[in-house]
């Protein structure tokens, strides 16, 4: 999709922090819904809807 295309953020190291967490990871897509989808070291997935992204 073109937004996907467009974004600064897919494909880069990120460090995502929520009121309750830090998870970090590379940036690997955007669910329907909105959500950051983020590869953590162990391969696994993880979708984050809300929290402060910097670039790792």
């Amino acid at each position: 999709n073109d937004w996907l295309a467009l974004s600064d953020t897919i494909g880069r190291e990120v460090k995502v922090t929520t009121p309750s967490r830090i998870i970090e990871g590379k940036a690997v897509g955007v669910t329907p819904d909105g959500a950051l989808v983020i590869r953590k070291a162990d391969d696994t997935k993880e979708e984050i809807i809300a929290g402060r992204c910097i670039y790792a």
